[in-house]
């Protein structure tokens, strides 16, 4: 690689940051340090105590959360200003800027990298991901509209300015009919996997859990929809053991539900587990569910398939072109409880899991390698 240097540019985080965004965003700046020897990062909120790498020059601070909508987009104002400044600040210690997680709608801080004629990567967060973040979050509040409308013209003049788009799904045609927009998309999925860290430790045959959902309790991962689809499948099979694990805003509903069936001694709840204990959990597990109604990738998708576990999803993210039903893993045709319940009996009965587990295994050894990802970013940014 030549002796160019990069930003990466994150938007706000939560306040109250979980482990799966620190995880997301360390494990792309790891991707991009096989390219460049060092980094700068601009992310608010993102806790410095949690990067302990001397070649990553963090810019954080604080940019507080609001319900009220009004100060919501007062505050987002306000961190565009905020993050264009930082750039201004650094612009000759850097030459390439790359806005991904959550900053597709950083239109002020890429005019501002453009002005100083950088190189400006922007990440696509994929098809229809903000407007249905965006319904799910602020469904029924008056400005739910307002603000879809707003984030879609913000990614549009984005994507406009930047020099290239990176997408995380093979199918470039879904991203845009605008010519212009089209040109610019290079397909580049972030996502790797530790295959020696991620991998099979317990037979599939041995494993405690029939079930299980591991994420974020909340309506956009689709957590209570699994957690309607159990009882359903209990009274088909009283052999199937559940294991739910996670955090947040639904928190309260899925606990106090799955404390009230009458065969929760079938099923073991658990807090947000630490990253590094995932490969133990997943080998716990034979099936796990991803009922999400939009995401990115998901992550946890290549980490239970480099396990061997068998992954139920929807056709979110990277999910549509990585799992080819009853080949590798098997596809949700949507996220009923309904539709839940009838493929985890669908695939409890099928015999050929262990070949299953085997190909999912195998595929992101393959083409979910650290060594294969960064090589690919490598031509990317060198607009090979």
């Amino acid at each position: 690689m030549d002796k160019s240097r990069m930003c990466v540019v994150t938007g706000p985080l939560p306040e109250k940051v979980n482990g799966a965004d620190i995880v997301h965003i360390t494990n792309l700046l790891n991707l991009l340090l096989q390219i460049f020897p060092e980094l700068y990062l601009i992310s608010l909120n993102f806790p410095k105590k949690r990067l302990n790498n001397n070649k990553i020059k963090l810019i954080s601070s604080n940019s507080p959360y609001h319900n009220n909508m009004i100060l919501r987009i007062i505050t987002f104002i306000l961190m565009q200003i905020k993050v264009s400044y930082e750039i201004i600040r650094i612009q000759k210690k850097v030459d390439v800027l790359l806005f991904s997680i959550g900053a597709v709608e950083l239109f002020l801080p890429i005019l501002t990298s453009k002005l100083f004629k950088k190189k400006v990567f922007v990440m696509h967060p994929g098809k229809g991901v903000i407007p249905t973040f965006v319904k799910t979050e602020y469904n029924n509040k008056i400005f739910g509209n307002f603000y879809i409308k707003s984030a879609l013209v913000l990614e549009k003049l984005s994507y406009s300015l930047s020099d290239q788009i990176i997408v995380h799904n093979h199918d470039l045609q879904k991203y845009t009919k605008n010519q212009n927009i089209y040109n610019k998309i290079v397909y580049g999925s972030r996502f790797y996997i530790d295959s020696d860290t991620f991998n099979i430790k317990t037979d599939l045959n041995s494993r405690r859990f029939s079930v299980s959902y591991i994420g974020k309790f909340t309506e956009i991962k689709g957590a209570m929809n699994f957690v309607s689809a159990i009882p359903i499948i209990e009274h088909s099979n009283k052999n199937v053991e559940f294991f739910v694990c996670g955090d947040g805003t639904q928190k309260d509903i899925v606990v106090n539900k799955l404390n009230n069936l009458d065969f929760k001694e079938k099923i073991q709840i658990s807090e947000w587990i630490d990253h590094n204990r995932l490969p133990e959990c997943l080998n716990k597990i034979k099936i796990l569910v991803i009922p999400s109604k939009t995401e990115v990738g998901p992550q946890i998708l290549l980490e239970a398939m480099a396990c061997g576990t068998i992954v139920l999803s929807t056709k979110v993210g990277i999910v549509e072109h990585t799992i080819k039903d009853g080949e590798n893993g098997f596809l949700l045709e949507n996220n009923s409880p309904e539709c839940i319940a009838q493929n985890i009996l669908r695939i409890i009965n099928d015999p050929q899991l262990d070949e299953v587990s085997r190909n999912a295994r195998r595929l992101v050894e393959e083409n979910y390698s650290l060594t294969v990802v960064s090589k690919l970013y490598k031509e990317i940014i060198a607009g090979k």
